[in-house]
Parts: structure tokens; sequence; C-alpha cells
């Protein structure tokens, strides 16, 4: 968004440059099956943005803990948090 909007001048295209950034430090991208969709909107979260919930669901699915600064999701216990 902030390239589209003309904030961010990374030399190239966005994709390329979130590309570019992940190879860098070796960052793997994990996929979101359709488990995962399903468990976001079935997830018991204060909140109903979409985002949050396929972060949290996508955290439950691979055991990790999410860290966030975001209250409502630090005070859920649907998702495990750190922060």
């Amino acid at each position: 968004m902030l390239v589209g909007k003309g904030r961010l001048d990374p030399g190239t295209d966005s994709a390329t440059f979130c590309r570019l950034a992940l190879d860098a430090r070796a960052v793997a991208v994990l996929p979101i099956p359709p488990e995962i969709a399903r468990a976001s909107i079935e997830i018991d979260l204060p909140q109903g943005d979409p985002a949050d919930r396929l972060i949290a669901a996508t955290a439950n699915a691979y055991g990790a803990i999410l860290v966030t600064i975001d209250e409502k999701l630090r005070e859920s216990a649907a998702v495990a948090t750190l922060w």
C-alpha cells in the first residue's frame, strides 16, 4: 500500500521487493490452506477484522505464539500471545 501511495520507493515493484526482502532474511511464508481459512471464521476473537482472524488462526495451526501489541488479541484466550 505504501508503494502504491508513493510513500515508499523500493526501486522495484512491491511483489519483487517483498520477495527480495524475504529471501535476504531466509523468511519462509506459510500457506493459508482451507482449514486455516475455515478456522479464521470459527475462532473466538473479540474483533471481526479478517486479517487479525487469519493471523491468529495461522498461529494456532502452526503451534506458534503470536507476537502482537494488539490488546484485544493479547486478552483473548483463543490464541497464545507474547509482548
